[in-house]
């Protein structure tokens, strides 16, 4: 019970993590814009990364 504790806040604690990326969805109305996540709060987001190569 309380690893299940430990896992949660952890969860919670990291989970506001803020963070700012260039678009790089050359489709995307915000191409070669910084991407800051406060600035899409109200919308449902899906956060990929990974490496070119």
């Amino acid at each position: 019970m309380k690893f299940l504790i430990l896992i949660l806040l952890h969860t919670v604690i990291f989970s506001n993590y803020e963070y700012t990326l260039q678009d790089l969805n050359n489709t995307s109305p915000t191409y070669r814009d910084d991407v800051w996540l406060p600035s899409y709060s109200s919308h449902i987001t899906l956060h990929y990364f990974s490496t070119q190569g």
